[in-house]
């Protein structure tokens, strides 16, 4: 990887909020220092789209309004004459709820969706740095090193930990098109529990369903990716086959669970 992205500022914005969302809650030191990082970068990329910085939590609660419907939002006649289906009723009082407990919140929002000029520089593709070289070729990272990331990474967790939300995994398709060399390598593990060496353990573990993506494309099908990780317990996590195969029936309850039928 290289020591830049290309990235719309706009979406690098909406990271930088969505990061320090996440790590606000954290007590980790790390995440408080990378939290001031971050607020300096919200106010370049804020002063840049915008055209002076905004803060936060501005920028936060205006994000959140993006479920907000904006062919509602801002129609022109929001009247509740002119609303024919009840479904716009309801959308239409979320609205007015989130103008009145963030008005200026809201005026952003409506920037981000019918503002041109903004909206043109939201869309603007920029170089973003991820390290920078120093002494001795050390990278050293300019806000989400592997440590921070590991922390939001772990907020995420907790939060689908919390909504019983699950994650679907394809281990064939990630081990083909992503940066692995093997299925010992594949982030599943950590998932199920299972750590190397003194890696720290996810306190939250989430609900993981199994897919196999596109057969065609991967050359597999779902029984296979159940015996890769069937095999890869015993071979990887000394399990014994029956430790083995009550994981496997876990998965494939969570599959029935989560399944959309």
């Amino acid at each position: 990887m290289g020591e830049t992205i290309i990235l719309p500022q706009g979406e690098w914005l909406d990271n930088l909020v969505f990061a320090a969302k996440l790590l606000r809650t954290s007590s980790d030191l790390g995440a408080q220092r990378a939290l001031s990082q971050i607020y300096h970068e919200i106010e370049i990329y804020s002063r840049r789209i915008y055209g002076h910085p905004i803060a936060c939590s501005i920028l936060e609660d205006a994000w959140l309004m993006r479920k907000l419907d904006p062919l509602v939002s801002f129609s022109g006649d929001n009247t509740w004459e002119s609303l024919l289906d009840p479904g716009d009723w309801v959308e239409q009082e979320m609205i007015d709820t989130a103008m009145r407990n963030n008005d200026e919140a809201f005026e952003w929002f409506k920037h981000y969706h019918i503002t041109p000029d903004k909206k043109q520089l939201y869309l603007k593709t920029n170089p973003i740095p991820l390290f920078q070289v120093v002494d001795f070729g050390r990278p050293e990272y300019v806000i989400f090193s592997p440590e921070v990331l590991r922390i939001i990474q772990q907020e995420i967790l907790k939060r689908l930990h919390q909504k019983k939300i699950a994650l679907e995994s394809m281990p064939s398709s990630n081990i083909r098109i992503s940066a692995y060399d093997s299925y010992r390598q594949h982030h599943l593990w950590r998932w199920l529990g299972f750590t190397k060496g003194d890696d720290p353990k996810d306190p939250y573990l989430p609900a993981v369903c199994i897919g196999s993506d596109d057969p065609g494309i991967f050359a597999t099908n779902i029984k296979n990716e159940y015996l890769h990780i069937y095999y890869g317990l015993m071979q990887y996590w000394n399990l014994s086959r029956d430790d083995a195969f009550t994981h496997i029936v876990k998965l494939t309850e969570n599959s029935s669970s989560y399944g959309f039928f």
